[in-house]
């Protein structure tokens, strides 16, 4: 048995007996064993992992950690802080300490989780989708030809789950707010080449390390049980490692990783400029400077002064630095249109006009087709 594992577990938020027995799968049991009691004794003597009632939180003692977490994500509730506490700050507390805690300071924002408002929305429908496949535009496709190449499914064992309206309700707001501090105040332009190529080579890798850490949230943490569907229900990480205990079967097809490496070296290779954030000339310099400031860590808290220490290096050094260099204009060239179509397959039956001139295609034989407004009161109904 080892640490990571033990500690996986413990973030995760399962009892004792939960994980000595997963803890199972990482020692041979013919040589070794591992009971609760024991587990729990080097739990709390040896690693210092003390439970929720051991831990004996209260409004006081968690306030500056979730004042620090409502900057960073303030559409939160408290189920979500409970778990970013037990898994960024190994704070183990209950529920109803945090679901106080948030009345007491925002009362607003914890009955706007509980309204649930009922939200009407219109809808107007007519036949049926053209095409089931996206219309070439000005995007990088060249990734799309790998799936079509390769001969079974291209679902890799290493895929993880992530809800992307979730991210986008919880994750996203927080971030954004953090971004228009510097915008508003003057500290950023984004027309100013050096501030936008600075901004990029610092703002782009932190957000990756904030998006990644909250999808291993996600995939850590348990989910809502869903009495309308029969999926299994618990932490998404384990129903995925270990199925059989969710009463399910691992379906998936495993690629081979030689198939990946030779579908991603033909149509993403990782020469290519647009996996550059800014020009190379440029990293290098970034890269220089960002050590003779001390390389200081990125983060929510930081990154403007950050930004704006590296920012004054460059200017500072403006004469000696090969600027005209540096801030040439970077493009990606946009040679995607040039792909070959793939060996066995046909152009969209209507070329670049596939959506038509309204941004759909009519398939019926109406010569004045019905309108039906849609809305979650039914169908058909004059709003």
């Amino acid at each position: 048995m080892s640490l990571p594992h033990a500690e996986k577990y413990w973030k995760m938020g399962l009892s004792d007996i939960q994980i000595t027995e997963l803890l199972q799968n990482h020692y041979d049991q013919s040589l070794y064993g591992l009971s609760v009691s024991t587990f729990k004794r080097w739990r709390k003597d040896s690693w210092g992992w003390l439970s929720t009632r051991q831990q004996q939180h209260d409004n006081t003692t968690i306030a500056v950690s979730v004042e620090e977490i409502q900057s960073w994500f303030p559409k939160v509730g408290a189920r979500s802080m409970v778990n970013i506490l037990r898994q960024d700050y190994g704070k183990n507390i209950p529920e109803k300490v945090v679901l106080d805690h948030l009345r007491a300071i925002e009362p607003a924002a914890v009955q706007s989780h509980k309204a649930k408002h009922f939200k009407r929305k219109r809808f107007w429908a007519a036949g049926l989708p053209l095409v089931t496949q996206s219309d070439p535009g000005s995007e990088n496709y060249s990734v799309a030809n790998c799936q079509p190449l390769c001969t079974i499914d291209l679902t890799h064992p290493s895929l993880i789950l992530f809800n992307i309206g979730g991210c986008t309700t919880k994750f996203t707001p927080g971030f954004e707010d953090i971004l228009d501090k510097g915008l508003n105040n003057g500290l950023y332009d984004p027309d100013d080449p050096l501030e936008k190529l600075v901004f990029l080579w610092l703002a782009i890798p932190w957000l990756q390390k904030e998006l990644d850490a909250w999808v291993h949230r996600f995939n850590t943490t348990k989910r809502h049980t869903d009495t309308k569907k029969t999926l299994p229900c618990g932490i998404p990480e384990l129903i995925r490692t270990l199925p059989e205990r969710y009463g399910t079967l691992d379906l998936k097809v495993h690629v081979p990783e030689e198939l990946l490496e030779e579908m991603e070296n033909q149509w993403v290779p990782a020469a290519h400029p647009v996996f550059k954030l800014v020009p190379s000339i440029f990293d290098e310099q970034a890269r220089l400077l960002y050590g003779a400031i001390g390389a200081p860590e990125v983060s929510s808290a930081t990154f403007w002064d950050v930004y704006q220490d590296l920012l004054f290096v460059f200017q500072s050094r403006r004469a000696e630095l090969p600027f005209d260099t540096l801030l040439e204009p970077y493009s990606v060239p946009n040679n995607d249109n040039n792909i070959a179509l793939l060996s066995g397959l046909k152009n969209l039956c209507y070329g670049e006009n596939v959506l038509g001139n309204y941004g759909y295609e009519y398939m019926g034989g109406l010569a004045d087709p019905p309108v039906q407004e849609w809305h979650w009161g039914g169908v058909g109904q004059k709003v």
